[in-house]
């Protein structure tokens, strides 16, 4: 029993090492190091780093650590070869890809070289939502004085970014682009009428539901590919109504009706009765 034992333990300590998180411990301890060292610096964060290149070339974290360091520090080649080495390991997934592309974008002075064409057209096919390649177009749009296609791309790219930052920075340029198209900025739409809608009931549906069933009068982009814009919720009793979705009726501030040219209104009817199923209102186009 004893000789079992250390055995578990034995084979336990290899297989630690090889395959558990022993890598990355010595990773935090190296980041910790050069914090504490009192002639800390981002370049010595750098040479320790790249000495766990050398020791760890197979662990991701090295390299995803590298890029961002090296990109920062405008050493652009060795951060590329960084997030080549990170995709050997990671595989082709989009948001490596993209990052690709748009240091690629950048290092060819904003210009889609086919090379970063190709690695825009393999994001797209895996995430036609990717907001990075998004951003990416739309600054070449913007830049080719197509201002409406690049409000197009930073819009959509707005939808799947969470960073307040990132998101802060994509308004500005759309900002900017409605400036130059000579059309009213998109902070003033935001605080617009919106969409004003009469809602009422089909009188198809009048037995089907009760006065106390619950109305959600929903609007959504056009090509279904954000959350809902806006929602505004009623009951049957109120049939029928007014309402104006507009922002403040957003569900997410990542995804608002202003974001959106055209829209598609749909009304749902959630009836109590159990043996009933949800009642469909009418689909509208503004």
């Amino acid at each position: 029993m004893p000789v079992v034992m250390l055995a578990v333990v034995a084979v336990s300590v290899i297989w630690y090492q090889q395959k558990g998180a022993e890598g990355d411990l010595v990773l935090l301890a190296v980041q910790q190091e050069v914090q504490n060292d009192p002639d800390g610096s981002l370049v010595m964060y750098i040479e320790r780093m790249e000495e766990q290149a050398e020791r760890q070339p197979d662990n991701p974290n090295v390299w995803s650590t590298l890029f961002p360091l090296y990109r920062e520090t405008g050493q652009m080649s060795e951060a590329v070869d960084a997030l080549e080495r990170l995709i050997e390991i990671e595989g082709r997934i989009p948001p490596l890809l993209a990052q690709l592309a748009q240091i690629r974008f950048f290092m060819a002075e904003r210009e889609l070289t086919d090379e970063v064409q190709a690695l825009v057209d393999e994001t797209l096919e895996q995430d036609p939502r990717q907001p990075t390649v998004l951003g990416l177009l739309g600054i070449n749009a913007f830049d080719n004085g197509d201002y409406q296609q690049a409000i197009d791309h930073w819009r959509r790219a707005i939808a799947n970014i969470e960073d307040p930052n990132t998101v802060s920075s994509l308004r500005d340029g759309i900002r900017v682009a409605q400036e130059r198209m000579g059309i009213e900025p998109e902070e003033a739409v935001a605080q617009g009428n919106g969409i004003r809608v009469r809602v009422a009931l089909d009188s198809e549906l009048a037995g089907r539901v009760d006065d106390n069933d619950s109305v959600f009068i929903t609007a959504r982009d056009s090509e279904g590919e954000l959350p809902p814009l806006a929602v505004v919720r009623a009951q049957v009793s109120e049939l029928p109504m007014t309402v104006t979705l507009d922002d403040s009726a957003a569900m997410s501030p990542q995804a608002q009706i202003s974001q959106v040219r055209e829209a598609r209104l749909v009304v749902r009817v959630f009836s109590l009765r159990p043996s009933n199923a949800p009642a469909w209102g009418s689909v509208w186009r503004p």
